[in-house]
């Protein structure tokens, strides 16, 4: 790919998601404003019901994802798609068919009216992933930028109706015809596929089970990944309510915000590296994975301003705020694992042992969430579990990388020293601004140190990124 391309697609991806950080803050800011605790634990529902979404379309949009990364769309066989596109609408139809019959007749009657809307949404997420594997596969970041942005804006139409209306359901009703429109956004541009003849059902489905057994790591891995927070938000629900689930859905929607910068890169990262040379992809990867210190120094630096406009916002969270000082080193956590460790364990074609490595974790993450929420029933404790959980993975992550490539990945020990220095001072220190008097020094000694360090790295990765 020519450099005009790879910075157009480039800026395209970090356009949209740089849109959707904005939508995003305001929704954050805005919602938690607008509607009870209570209320904002129903929306952390729906949110946290259909991530799992994903897992049905059982790996193939992943499949495609894999198989055609790096191929142009003109080259794509459309009547093969065209099939297999019936064949997922059918199947997805059938299993949101048996979920609306089974929260009718065994789900609870109070909450039947939520689990249809996560019915619905997932539904829908499930026919945009299969189109946005499409145009992610085969580089058309145009037109996944665009409709990655359409329900964003209509859930802020939607935040706009709750100064008038202050019920939740408006914002979750606003989400649905959001993935309404985007469904017939992309599908719009996907009409080469849609009027093309179709093959034989016996051949797409071959195909199909194809790429389900190569994509279902990949779906496996994004849903093991939204559980690793996932987890955790089950048990607050069950144990503390629906409440404190608000509180801490609260700190984490704020700390997601800056996970999107990350994923954003992952986008546009995998269909490029695999373009590479194998020694061009494993020099960038590297420089990328040292230039993270540098982002996470600033991270940390993050937590105290936004402390402080948190606590005047948002005083009725006031028992999310002791959450704060364990997700924002999270975060640094969460884009490293989807930049790099994900990224290099795809493309060397590692993503099975990707998701045994998850498993392990998850296995983990819920044992020591069942001990730690019944013996100390605070939601700070999900909160340090989550980030050990973290750690652990990303240490699993690298180890067994290490061993099975001829390339080696670092540990970065010395950020995790600063991030527990950090997180010593800040959740141990009772006076917060003898914590920050102590922290802000030590942060802005190793920034300086990191970023003269890895100087040259940021020059050489944006020449070799767009040569």
């Amino acid at each position: 790919m020519s450099i005009s391309g790879k910075i157009k697609n480039f800026i395209l991806v970090i356009g949209a998601n740089m849109f959707v950080v904005i939508a995003g803050v305001l929704q954050s800011f805005l919602l938690p404003k607008l509607i009870s605790p209570a209320q904002y634990g129903v929306w952390s529902v729906f949110l946290l019901y259909t991530s799992y979404a994903g897992f049905f379309n059982f790996g193939v949009a992943d499949g495609i994802y894999l198989t055609y990364g790096g191929q142009d769309y003109d080259s794509l066989d459309k009547n093969k798609f065209r099939t297999y596109l019936n064949i997922i609408v059918f199947y997805l139809s059938i299993i949101l068919l048996l979920w609306i019959v089974f929260q009718y007749t065994i789900g609870e009657s109070d909450q039947f009216v939520i689990m249809l809307l996560i019915g619905i949404a997932s539904f829908l997420a499930c026919l945009i992933n299969f189109a946005v594997s499409i145009d992610q596969a085969s580089s058309r970041f145009d037109i996944y930028s665009k409709g990655h942005v359409i329900e964003k804006i209509f859930i802020m139409f939607g935040i706009a109706v709750l100064f008038v209306q202050r019920n939740v359901l408006v914002v979750v009703v606003s989400s649905i015809i959001g993935r309404i429109v985007t469904v017939f956004y992309y599908y719009w541009h996907e009409k080469p596929i849609l009027f093309s003849k179709r093959i034989s059902y016996k051949v797409a489905l071959r195909d199909v089970y194809k790429f389900s057994r190569v994509g279902i790591w990949i779906t496996l891995a994004a849903i093991c990944t939204t559980s690793m927070t996932g987890i955790g938000r089950f048990f607050i629900q069950d144990k503390l309510g629906i409440m404190e689930l608000g509180y801490y859905s609260f700190v984490l929607s704020l700390s997601g915000l800056l996970t999107i910068f990350f994923s954003a890169i992952a986008t546009v990262l995998f269909p490029m590296l695999r373009q590479c040379a194998d020694f061009s992809y494993r020099n960038q990867i590297s420089m990328m994975d040292n230039l993270l210190d540098v982002v996470g120094i600033f991270v940390l630096l993050l937590f105290y301003p936004a402390c402080i406009i948190i606590e005047a916002l948002y005083p009725q969270y006031e028992p999310a705020f002791k959450c704060l000082v364990v997700l924002f080193p999270l975060v640094l956590l969460q884009g490293r694992t989807s930049m790099i460790h994900f990224t290099v364990y795809k493309v060397e074609h590692f993503e099975k042992q990707f998701v045994y490595n998850q498993i392990i974790v998850i296995i983990v993450c819920s044992i020591m969430c069942i001990v730690g929420i019944n013996t100390w029933p605070d939601i700070i404790c999900i909160a340090i579990i989550t980030y050990i959980v973290y750690v652990i993975w990303s240490i699993i992550n690298v180890f067994l990388y290490n061993k099975m490539s001829t390339n080696q990945l670092k540990y970065h020990s010395g950020f995790f020293l600063i991030s527990v220095i950090f997180l010593m001072l800040n959740l141990f220190v009772l006076d917060k601004k003898m914590a920050a008097l102590i922290s802000v020094p030590i942060l802005a000694c190793f920034l300086v140190f990191y970023v003269i360090r890895y100087l040259a790295d940021l020059k050489l990765i944006l020449k070799k990124l767009f040569k």
